[in-house]
């Protein structure tokens, strides 16, 4: 039960992804992010009540936010490419996506603290404070959020022309018909394949740190809950700086013309996949000889058991 349903939301993000960019670029991603935004936290903030009430109706509860999870990605792209150019987007990507890492990181050492509290429970304070955060991430996307710069009114007229100029002006299809997309030429790339490919590996990896880590240091480490939550955040940690070193540099080489676009990418993909997976190798090859901990303190002997 567990493997169906710790990655059931990847079962609707796999559906919304497909259309999301469509969708973003002729209707605006501003509204298509806040109603995904909206369906998520809702979720959340009812996870710990629909838990209770059946495996099922949580698994599909789940299922949906993956369908709103699946929305959000291809928005905040749509949105990066009228709002930055194209020197910059490496270090504006490497910034919004630092939210998974500060989530692995600070959100599982958090989580892991929440569960030993008795106050309501203790887990279900994890969807609550999540949830909340949601709801306060909702309203700051509808008052700022804006599909165009020229739409904004917190950006100067200066910043505006600056844009236009690195940028150009880059109409949104307001729902009328566009350019047909040649899908079959996309498909049948080997360039179209070999991203897929390098994204499958690289979600790979992070899915299998952000569900299974946790597991790992609990079962075979036998690390408590607290230690067990300090232990998963590192790697995040890692990850979230050199993920913003790397995208300094990247946009570094491109403007001064050191280097090009597919070259900078081709680096960077390969630093990020190879030196991870030989952890993982590693980790596999020489498992820990380790007993669990033994203790006459029931705090403690409560916390080994979590």
């Amino acid at each position: 039960m567990q493997g169906v349903l710790l990655p059931s939301t990847s079962y609707g993000s796999i559906i919304t992804v497909m259309f999301a960019g469509y969708v973003a670029d002729t209707y605006g991603p501003r509204l298509a992010c806040l109603l995904a935004l909206c369906i998520y936290t809702i979720i959340t903030l009812l996870s710990p009540l629909l838990a209770d009430l059946s495996f099922y109706i949580y698994l599909i509860a789940r299922s949906i936010m993956g369908l709103a999870e699946g929305m959000v990605w291809p928005c905040i792209a749509s949105i990066i490419v009228k709002w930055f150019p194209k020197t910059e987007r490496s270090t504006v990507a490497a910034i919004y996506t630092s939210g998974v890492q500060i989530g692995g990181s600070l959100g599982v050492f958090i989580s892991a603290r929440l569960c030993l509290l008795s106050f309501l429970g203790g887990w279900p304070l994890i969807f609550y404070l999540y949830g909340i955060l949601g709801v306060v991430c909702v309203i700051l996307w509808y008052l700022f959020a804006t599909n165009k710069p020229e739409e904004n009114k917190f950006i100067s007229a200066k910043e505006v022309e600056y844009l236009r100029h690195t940028i150009g002006v880059i109409n949104q299809q307001n729902g009328r018909k566009s350019k047909r997309v040649p899908w079959r030429r996309m498909f049948t790339s080997p360039v179209t394949w070999s991203i897929i490919l390098a994204r499958f590996a690289f979600c790979w990896k992070i899915t299998i740190m952000q569900m299974f880590l946790p597991s790992y240091f609990r079962d075979v480490l036998y690390l408590n809950m607290t230690t067990n939550g300090l232990f998963t955040a590192l790697p995040f940690v890692a990850q979230l700086i050199s993920k913003n070193g790397c995208a300094i540099v990247a946009d570094y080489l491109r403007s001064s013309g050191k280097i090009g676009m597919t070259a900078s990418t081709k680096i960077m993909e390969c630093i990020a996949e190879v030196q991870p997976w030989s952890k993982f190798s590693n980790a596999n090859m020489f498992p820990p000889k380790i007993q669990p901990l033994e203790t006459n303190d029931p705090k403690k002997a409560q916390e080994n058991n979590v």
